[in-house]
């Protein structure tokens, strides 16, 4: 296990978890210390230890995440936020009140919202000037 990882399982620093792996205990428990090689600080030396000579406090600690690694697909399914399911979609049509307040139905309501955007895209493509007090272009009508 790394000591970056043991460090915050413990609840100490790193720099502790190092101490004792020089050591060679912790807490009165002799730790299975293998220092390869590897990138980073201390010469490159990286610092793993031996699960089962951890407390047995810690060892339980570590059975979620025991479980975790033999079971990656819980892993993956339980590991930082998850997407929105109407990703790429769209929530409104025009605004939020506008499709409240309109009777129309989705089809319709998508047609005028079409119809709006390409009309939209013409007065900028002729010069209108984008109003931002609003949200549409600067116009005299």
């Amino acid at each position: 296990m790394p000591l970056n990882l043991l460090a915050k399982l413990a609840g100490i620093s790193r720099q502790a978890i190092w101490k004792a792996c020089l050591r060679g205990n912790w807490r009165g428990h002799v730790l299975e210390v293998r220092v390869i090689q590897g990138k980073g600080g201390n010469a490159g030396n990286q610092y793993l230890v031996g699960l089962n000579s951890l407390p047995p406090e810690l060892q339980l600690r570590l059975r979620p995440i025991q479980t975790q690694v033999q079971n990656p697909s819980k892993q993956i399914a339980t590991r930082g936020r998850h997407g929105r399911a109407d990703k790429g979609k769209k929530r409104v049509v025009i605004s939020r009140q506008w499709d409240a307040l309109v009777p129309f139905d989705v089809l319709t309501k998508t047609k005028i919202a079409e119809d709006l955007k390409q009309e939209i895209r013409g007065l900028l493509a002729a010069g209108a000037a984008w109003d931002t007090s609003r949200s549409w272009p600067a116009t005299s009508w």
